[in-house]
């Protein structure tokens, strides 16, 4: 596991380092999709760094990828067919104390990302997020519904449970804390499953279970992923959805081109 890392031979990261890891990832996931021919596209701030800065943002310190849920499940069982010692693919699945069960990760190996990872079991490497799409069922009030309940998942229950006790400052703190608790990872898999398993799929638009920003800035048509545009991307071109401008301003506004800084998290690599 991470965890077992000694310290002493790590180091802390440049944020030209940081990005060069990243983009191995990324590269290292383009050669598994161009293999197994799977699609996947720039997401969130990644993708606005391909359409603006032709590479990452200044201050990302990761990456997010969007694939249509039948690719993002074979990439997930086919991720390992294609093997380099250097990554690990993390969801669910291959780490048990992994928290997240709507996405997963692509992880570098003997690196670390953000403070606290010793106290997490779960692989904590420098990573690339990856979201599934999913079809909106073929009543979009019923998508909307279980969208907000995907959502209530992430923000109520899984996010909160990550705390520990001896953060807690009142005894309200910890019963909720100890209730929160009982929702395994493995319970809350199923629950997420169960909400987003559609038999019905409106095939014209298109909902990101996965994010928090509101079903407002979470669902798409489906006809801004129907193609692929390549634009230059550090010294990569990345796949982007062809409707990337209408999904940008869906998700942010009209005014995404406009750059805002925020916290870079510290990342260690091997010395």
């Amino acid at each position: 596991m991470i965890n077992e890392i000694d310290m002493s031979s790590m180091r802390r990261a440049s944020v030209d380092e940081t990005h060069s890891a990243l983009l191995e990832i990324i590269k290292h996931i383009d050669k598994v999709c161009a293999k197994a021919n799977i699609r996947y596209f720039a997401a969130f701030g990644t993708l606005i760094g391909a359409v603006r800065e032709h590479g990452f943002i200044p201050w990302d310190d990761d990456a997010d990828l969007f694939m249509l849920r039948e690719d993002y499940e074979r990439f997930c069982k086919v991720f390992n067919d294609y093997p380099d010692s250097r990554f690990f693919l993390d969801n669910v699945d291959t780490d048990e104390f992994f928290f997240l069960p709507f996405l997963s990760r692509v992880c570098m190996n003997n690196t670390i990302a953000g403070g606290g990872w010793n106290e997490h079991k779960f692989h904590t490497g420098l990573w690339v997020d990856i979201y599934p799409l999913d079809y909106c069922f073929t009543d979009i009030k019923e998508t909307e519904k279980k969208y907000n309940r995907c959502k209530f998942l992430h923000t109520k229950i899984v996010y909160p449970r990550r705390q520990k006790f001896r953060h807690c400052r009142s005894i309200e703190g910890l019963l909720k804390l100890s209730v929160l608790k009982l929702f395994s990872t493995k319970l809350i898999n199923k629950i997420y499953r169960k909400t987003i398993t559609n038999n019905s799929p409106d095939k014209t638009s298109i909902v990101s279970f996965a994010s928090t920003y509101g079903w407002e800035h979470s669902k798409f048509s489906a006809s801004i992923f129907s193609e692929t545009v390549y634009m230059p991307f550090e010294d990569m071109n990345m796949p982007c959805p062809a409707g990337y401008d209408e999904l940008l301003k869906i998700i942010y506004g009209s005014d995404y081109m406009t750059p805002i800084n925020r916290s870079f998290k510290t990342v260690y690599i091997k010395k």
